[in-house]
């Protein structure tokens, strides 16, 4: 007994082997998709998104997943991979209730049935239909798509039934023998999908990518040579498929994907928050230290790790920059980048001028936190896709929108110095005191002047994209909240309105109206600037907005003295 066990661990130990080994080789074959070349495990984890929700299917890796779907399609149509959230569709489906997640076969039985139904919407105008048909208009396409990508590879599969022989349409074409009449009206059907270009250009003058039926219609039969050992491994599981798999990788590309390659296997990101985490550990360190060598060497060392962090978030923008041939903020994934990065590299010059250990504080907070941040928003699909409507205008983006995002930086920045200057107020020199309020207003005039700047270009912006200076957008209007409150501070603070507390009290509350600006009116869901959107975000936001008010009004209160 003991025996059969052992022998049943080794086949599910070179099973799991085998998964780890598609998974390493084949996410890294070249696809085109939405204009660019991308690794295929990330084609797959966006598509694994789209359908599913998730970008891993239970313990199965995107690439995995992908595979099993165009190779063994018959398995994956009865995993449970379309999720529906609204009860309303699934009520309208005859779906069950009493779960979330759906199988292929599922899916078909139900568009099957409901076919009267489904003609209607799929021709009708979108901006007539509720939310529960667009819904199911969605699902539908999801559904195609699904099937499209099943299909990509079924001229491998030996459907046709010659004697004892099952040959495949790929080894009738490969031996040159005619095709059947009933079989090429089968096969026709297949050959409209073409969701798949995954057969690089044939000629080094061509960019043209193909799909693999594209192909095999053409008879492009060298192309497709590879892709056969890759499916007839698959299917056997043997050694072959990890060198197929690299052979496939193995095609002189640019550059470009080159480095998204790099940027998926170092993941700048994780490192530069842990820089940032360690710079922080290193400044607790020097709080807690007295006036000693070891208390200058953790600022030292804070320092250093900070900056190193800097230097790891830079490259990583600078490297999609490059890739996607554009500037660095073009959705809200980027932009959270930038910003963060805005106040990193702000609070190191701040801490060079200054050396008081703020600027490290504020660094690898805000560094770190707004990382954190772009994490969640970078699992919701493809961040390097290609962009929407007027977005694709380098000029513009390289001015109108880097340029408010500098000021979103160092608006968020002068919020972390009035957060300091109340905690420290009465407990530091008057003088100490006094120059931290200097900072703090020359720090609001510097956010002042590029957000104002930058609202300026984007009315510009909208002028020659959309025919109008100022629409009342929602994303227009949380520019304009963020300039209004900037300069409210402003002139309170020169009239005299604003003194000491009161000054950096309604300061720390920038970061409040920079959220609202930044991600609140994202909520709406209307506007021209669609790629921000954020539907799940709204729980969070006044989640911190609450903390803020709670914290700056804790501060706000006068401190008993110690009897």
């Amino acid at each position: 007994m003991r025996k059969y066990f052992f022998i049943v661990l080794l086949l599910m130990a070179s099973l799991n082997t085998f998964a780890q080994f598609k998974t390493s080789e084949a996410e890294l074959i070249p696809v085109m998709h939405e204009g660019r070349i991308k690794p295929l495990g990330s084609f797959a984890r966006l598509k694994l998104n789209d359908f599913y929700g998730k970008k891993q299917f239970g313990q199965m890796s995107a690439t995995d997943w992908l595979l099993e779907l165009v190779f063994t399609p018959k398995e994956a149509y009865t995993r449970e991979i379309f999720k529906i959230q609204n009860p309303d569709v699934i009520q309208a489906l005859a779906l069950p209730g009493s779960r979330k997640y759906f199988s292929f076969l599922e899916m078909y039985q139900a568009f099957n049935k409901n076919q009267e139904m489904m003609n209607p919407l799929l021709s009708a105008n979108e901006a007539e239909l509720d939310l529960t048909s667009r819904q199911i208009r969605e699902l539908y396409m999801h559904f195609m798509y699904y099937l499209g990508l099943s299909r990509s590879f079924s001229f491998f599969s030996p459907e046709i039934n010659l004697g004892e022989k099952h040959l495949s349409y790929f080894d009738l074409v490969s031996s040159g023998k005619t095709i059947p009449q009933k079989l090429a009206e089968y096969l026709e059907e297949d050959a409209q999908f073409k969701t798949l270009t995954i057969i690089p250009p044939t000629s080094p003058s061509s960019e043209l990518w193909s799909s693999p039926w594209d192909a095999a219609i053409g008879k492009n039969l060298p192309s497709l040579q590879n892709w056969h050992k890759l499916y007839v491994s698959y299917q056997t599981k043997n050694d072959s498929f990890l060198q197929t798999a690299l052979l496939l990788q193995q095609t002189d590309f640019n550059q470009k994907f080159k480095a998204e390659l790099l940027i998926k296997k170092y993941d700048l990101v994780s490192w530069s928050i842990a820089c940032y985490v360690l710079g922080f550990l290193f400044l607790s360190v020097h709080f807690l230290k007295a006036a000693t060598k070891a208390h200058s060497l953790a600022r030292t060392f804070s320092f250093l790790s900070v900056s190193l962090g800097g230097l790891f978030h830079l490259s990583f923008i600078l490297a999609r920059c490059f890739v996607l041939s554009r500037p660095p903020v073009t959705n809200l994934y980027e932009s959270i980048l930038f910003v963060g990065l805005t106040a990193v590299v702000f609070s190191l010059l701040f801490e060079l001028k200054k050396k008081n250990s703020l600027g490290l504080f504020i660094a690898s907070t805000l560094g770190s936190s707004l990382l954190f941040l772009s994490i969640g928003y970078q699992q919701t699909g493809d961040n390097m896709g290609m962009l929407v409507a007027v977005l694709d205008t380098n000029f513009w983006l390289a001015t109108h929108v880097v340029t408010i995002s500098i000021g979103y930086g160092c608006t968020l920045v002068a919020s972390m110095m009035a957060h300091y200057y109340l905690f420290i107020f009465k407990k530091s020199e008057a003088s100490a005191i006094k120059a931290l309020e200097k900072n703090i207003h020359s720090t609001i005039l510097f956010s002042l002047f590029f957000v104002t700047l930058g609202t300026i270009l984007g009315g510009i912006w909208a002028d020659q994209s959309w025919g109008r200076f100022w629409g009342w957008d929602p994303k227009e209007n949380g520019a304009l909240l963020i300039c209004l409150w900037l300069l409210w501070i402003t002139h309170g603070k020169l009239a005299g309105k604003f003194k000491t507390k009161s000054f950096a009290f309604v300061t720390g509350l920038s970061s409040v109206v920079v959220a609202m600006a930044w991600f609140g009116v994202n909520l709406l869901n209307v506007g021209l600037h669609s790629y921000g959107f954020s539907s799940d975000a709204a729980r969070s936001l006044f989640i911190f907005s609450g903390i803020e008010f709670l914290i700056l009004f804790a501060l706000l209160l006068p401190k008993k003295s110690p009897t």
